[in-house]
């Protein structure tokens, strides 16, 4: 699986997720801050770093979800590049300049989640501390200028080889997810930042299909 599409698995997590189910007191409340979520726009801005001494890259794009498994990615405003599934079928990630598209059958995503220790294509985001507990541990906590820095580590094994640490930024009182920070082992690290967040909007079906006539597509195969 290419790394866009691995990393819309992690970021599908990411976004919308608690992290795990301590005793801290800004968990819960994230956690409670999510129940009724059912749908969610935003948008957002995407710095990856590919060493600490070189300039950002910064990306603007658009993300929408909706319960209990469909989302859109979209990198680039008018779209670059988009990764769309809706809960009943593959995942596709589509380079739009170039009309080339790769899809990934469900099987292909349930054998890619079972490796990295996510099962939430089939059952859903997790709904309880327990469920999160599996993926997630917190290993630090701080509050600065207004914003919870929750810093977790990932409980898989395969997971944890590619990435070092994970931190999510949430805003104090609200506790709603404003950003998200993920550091590689290679050194990459990427900071995502929301802005103009809806929660619970109407989003049709069809924003979660993408009209690949034109395009030169290919399908991934389970190894």
């Amino acid at each position: 699986m290419n790394r866009i599409a691995s990393s819309c698995l992690l970021l599908l997590v990411a976004c919308l997720s608690p992290a795990s189910g301590n005793e801290s007191a800004v968990v819960k409340d994230w956690l409670a801050a999510q129940a009724g979520l059912k749908s969610l726009t935003a948008d957002f801005t995407q710095s990856q770093r590919l060493s600490d001494d070189r300039r950002p890259i910064v990306t603007k794009g658009k993300f929408a979800f909706a319960a209990p498994g469909s989302f859109r990615w979209q990198m680039g405003e008018p779209a670059v590049t988009l990764a769309v599934q809706n809960k009943d079928a593959e995942l596709v990630v589509a380079n739009v300049k170039r009309k080339r598209a790769t899809i990934y059958p469900q099987e292909v995503l349930k054998k890619e989640e079972a490796a990295m220790g996510f099962s939430f294509i089939e059952a859903g985001f997790p709904r309880t501390i327990a469920e999160f507990n599996e993926n997630f541990t917190v290993t630090g906590e701080e509050l600065k200028d207004g914003i919870h820095h929750v810093t977790v580590k990932f409980n898989s094994r395969r997971v944890s080889l590619g990435l070092r640490k994970m931190i999510f930024y949430l805003a104090e009182g609200s506790h709603d997810l404003r950003g998200f920070y993920l550091r590689f082992r290679d050194g990459r690290s990427i900071t995502t930042q929301f802005s103009n967040v809806k929660k619970n909007p109407g989003i049709p079906a069809s924003h979660f299909r993408i009209d690949l006539a034109g395009y030169e597509t290919r399908i991934e195969r389970a190894k």
